[in-house]
């Protein structure tokens, strides 16, 4: 008689709760992807480099490396443009408040060059780990939508890996003053009570909703 042996598949079954403080999974979470997007075809913002230059997503919102809600960052994108590559304002808007005096791969996050750009409805974008004295604009600068506004660099903690760090906070209140943030010889940016909102890219080609970690995105005409 012949025996049949019977080989059931194995199912790994992840059970987690989805809460918008749900940080546990590399990329976007499943309460990062409920957050409050835009469709990407009807945003506000383009992406923060130059058209016709693309790069990876190397960490996306909710990453689980430094995209995380203790640190305020959850809303961010990280872009692995080279030392040098020209970074661009993805909106229309005012320079509040700038450093560009730190020197490359110190890997410490208080000597961080960086721009943060307000806009009208109050909002800012936030530009970091900028090249020394690499930012072409100055503080009460207004700047229009895909203006060229500094170089990329490894400044602040980089882990030695050249990127732009990219992210929108928002509005100003009594805690989150990135433009009056002042201290000595230290960054003037503070990661201290400014959150993250979700927010995608109307030039994006792909344009994902929101935008994924470990894909390609071209920046096209807009």
């Amino acid at each position: 008689m012949n025996k049949t042996l019977l080989v059931m598949p194995l199912i790994l079954l992840s059970i987690s709760s989805v809460s918008s403080n749900d940080d546990e999974i590399i990329g976007q979470t499943p309460g990062c992807m409920m957050s409050d997007y835009t469709l990407a075809d009807k945003s506000d913002y383009v992406l923060p480099f130059p058209i016709g230059k693309e790069y990876t997503v190397t960490q996306g919102n909710c990453g689980l490396h430094t995209h995380r809600s203790e640190y305020n960052l959850r809303f961010s994108y990280d872009f692995p443009i080279p030392i040098g590559g020209d970074i661009t304002a993805v909106r229309n808007g005012e320079v509040i408040n700038l450093d560009e005096q730190f020197p490359n791969d110190t890997n410490d996050h208080s000597q961080t060059n960086w721009i943060g750009i307000k806009h009208e409805d109050g909002t800012i974008a936030v530009y970091l780990h900028l090249n020394t004295k690499g930012v072409f604009v100055e503080i009460g600068d207004e700047v229009k939508q895909g203006e060229i506004i500094g170089i990329s660099g490894s400044s602040g903690y980089t882990e030695y890996r050249p990127h732009l760090h990219f992210h929108i906070t928002e509005k100003e209140h009594d805690t989150c003053q990135l433009s009056l943030h002042e201290q000595p010889n230290t960054s003037k940016y503070s990661l201290k009570g400014c959150k993250t909102i979700p927010i995608t890219f109307k030039n994006a080609e792909p344009q994902d909703t929101p935008p994924i970690q470990g894909k390609i995105y071209k920046a096209v005409t807009f």
